[in-house]
């Protein structure tokens, strides 16, 4: 026997666990708290609730009142919102002589079709926080044209509604008493339910 040989040189049969393990990150917690309803046409339509009345917590006008009195009109005021439609998803494909050749080890098609699924579903979660329509470059568009919808990190500012005080930049790194203040804003402003949503960007 030639001692000199070794596993290198010789034919090893490769010892592979199937299926392959998934070492990205696959959880879409933002996405999943969307309710999915099916839509109609090109556009989304709905009406947004913007003030209680004479401002956001409708305690602007008048409300206490003479026994031969009334208290003042103050009628809640809404907007008129639409989105169109955005089209999105993930392009994937296996050779015959692939899914052939790796038939003993797992379903490849299969696996492949399942990748692109948990893609598209990455993809809209870090749309949902990140998204920007007004960015060429992919994954928001083409290298020409904007394809996405604007996501929260876009959307929170005070051009659609959201008070100045919520808006902030160059705060330096992110404190337990930075997030209780802001817990404590979204409060007075009547909101419930808390969640935070942290991007990696940012």
């Amino acid at each position: 026997l030639n001692r000199t040989m070794t596993s290198g040189s010789i034919p090893v049969r490769e010892n592979l666990e199937a299926p392959a393990v998934a070492l990205m990150p696959l959880d879409t917690p933002l996405r999943n708290r969307i309710p999915r309803v099916p839509g109609a046409g090109a556009a989304a339509a709905w009406k947004q609730l913007t003030q209680l009345g004479s401002n956001s917590t409708g305690t602007g006008a008048q409300a206490f009142f003479s026994e031969s009195g009334a208290p003042a009109v103050d009628d809640s005021v809404y907007a008129n919102k639409s989105a169109a439609y955005k089209l999105l998803g993930k392009m994937g494909g296996i050779t015959n002589f692939a899914m052939a050749a790796g038939a003993n080890y797992q379903n490849q098609l299969a696996a492949e079709k399942t990748n692109k699924l948990r893609a598209v579903m990455l993809n809209e979660e870090n749309a949902i926080i990140n998204g920007s329509s007004s960015t060429i470059a992919a994954p928001w568009g083409d290298g020409v044209t904007s394809f996405a919808f604007d996501g929260l990190l876009a959307l929170t500012a005070t051009g659609n509604g959201t008070p100045a005080n919520q808006v902030q930049t160059a705060v330096g790194a992110l404190t337990l008493a930075h997030i209780d203040a802001q817990l404590q804003r979204l409060w007075n402003q009547g909101g419930s339910g808390f969640w935070i949503a942290m991007s990696g960007t940012e």
